[in-house]
């Protein structure tokens, strides 16, 4: 990972990088719960465009929250924006490499679904909600 890229968890500067493995070889990996219905949606979604970029958006993970436990205390971030893009087009999506933006993470993983892998990247976007300290 290149320097300035992103802050460590329960940093309100700026935004977190989560990456993480999802694989139809193995149903165990870490994401495939997360990438499989967002995968499912995409595969049938219109293309728009985000940053100049086609993204495909999906709505299967509205509601979601993600809680990060560290050493500090609990974190919880509020899902707001899920979408797929192609491997090759994720790096020109400004809005995704944008390390200033306040109280977020992104998590980015592989798409996959039924024994398949896809060349999309699954994005999911996700804002502070609330921190409770230890």
């Amino acid at each position: 990972m290149r320097d300035g890229f992103g802050v460590k968890p329960a940093s309100e500067a700026a935004t977190s990088y989560l990456f993480g493995h999802s694989w139809s070889v193995d149903p165990q990996e870490v994401l495939n719960r997360a990438s499989a219905p967002v995968t499912r949606e995409i595969l049938h979604a219109r293309a728009t465009k985000l940053d100049g970029v086609p993204i495909y958006p999906a709505h299967a993970l509205d509601g979601y929250r993600i809680v990060l436990h560290t050493r500090a205390g609990v974190l919880t971030y509020a899902v707001r924006r899920v979408y797929a893009v192609r491997k090759a087009l994720l790096g020109g999506i400004a809005s995704w490499e944008d390390a200033t933006v306040r109280n977020r993470i992104v998590l980015t993983t592989c798409a996959e679904l039924k024994g398949a892998d896809y060349d999309y990247n699954v994005v999911i976007e996700a804002y502070l909600e609330s921190s409770v300290r230890r």
